[in-house]
């Protein structure tokens, strides 16, 4: 009998989880993340990009310099990439 108990509270628990993953996944869908709109740091990072600097360099210049992200936080080169790559 334990061992029955057991095993629906381990699939009731493996429903639940999935039932709210899909939650997550639909809002951030429905929401999403609005994309970069400061048109300076974009043409700056494309000028830097053109230079034959590669996404560590632009990252790199673009904290020296003073710039930030959409979420006020240093650049990546992972945020440097993903943002040259929707515009």
């Amino acid at each position: 009998m334990r061992q029955i108990m057991g095993a629906i509270a381990e699939w009731d628990k493996s429903m639940l989880v999935a039932k709210l993953q899909a939650a997550r996944r639909r809002s951030q869908r429905k929401q999403g993340r609005k994309p970069f709109a400061d048109k300076g740091v974009i043409a700056r990072m494309k000028d830097l990009r053109e230079h034959g600097l590669n996404y560590p360099a632009i990252a790199n210049k673009l904290n020296t310099e003073g710039h930030k992200t959409q979420t006020g936080s240093k650049w990546f080169p992972a945020s440097v990439s993903r943002t040259l790559a929707r515009v």
